[in-house]
């Protein structure tokens, strides 16, 4: 977390507009639409589609999912969309969950090889891919995915050390990673 958070801002896009304000309209009103969020609706904005009489992401909402645990203590203490604390939130929630599949690829690793390997393994993963540079800088559909294989990853590690419920229960988290990104789809 560390890392990921030492430049103190948030490297989004348009791309992680609605991923950044879904978890208040989750939380506060139970819908995946955006449109209590005048400040989204411009023109010409990519990354907000009508559908019928209501705004929603051009995107799929698994990252926006993925964040409510990092939203859930801002919110309850009075965050509100458009201030600066949804930048940070959504820095947070990003770091948060590239931190979090850093902490269950070490662990998947250590019953496959070495101490030291599993080491290695996961710093490059951690410091040396987009892992540092984009998943873990604004609410990008790529951490969510991250940190869904990541879990997938353990529950198949565990699986194949001889608990084949383990199996069965890695078909969440690889589902959840098609609602993060749909071309996750291509890699089953």
């Amino acid at each position: 977390m560390v890392c990921y958070t030492a430049n103190g801002k948030t490297i989004g896009s348009g791309d992680t507009l609605p991923a950044r304000y879904l978890p208040f309209a989750i939380l506060n009103h139970g819908t995946f639409y955006l449109d209590d969020f005048p400040f989204l609706h411009h023109r010409k904005a990519y990354w907000i589609q009508r559908i019928g009489n209501h705004r929603v992401s051009f995107y799929p909402v698994g990252a926006a999912i993925a964040a409510l645990p990092w939203y859930v203590p801002a919110i309850i203490a009075g965050a509100q969309p458009g201030e600066r604390r949804s930048e940070d939130l959504e820095k947070l929630a990003a770091a948060g969950m590239v931190a979090l599949s850093v902490a269950l690829l070490f662990a998947a690793l250590r019953r496959l090889t070495t101490g030291k390997g599993a080491l290695w393994i996961t710093l490059t993963y951690a410091l040396g891919t987009s892992s540092l540079s984009l998943s873990s800088q604004g609410l990008w559909q790529h951490g969510a995915s991250q940190l869904a294989f990541s879990m997938a990853l353990v529950c198949l590690v565990r699986a194949r050390q001889g608990d084949a419920w383990w199996a069965g229960l890695a078909g969440l988290p690889l589902a959840f990673a098609v609602g993060c990104h749909e071309s996750n789809l291509a890699l089953f």
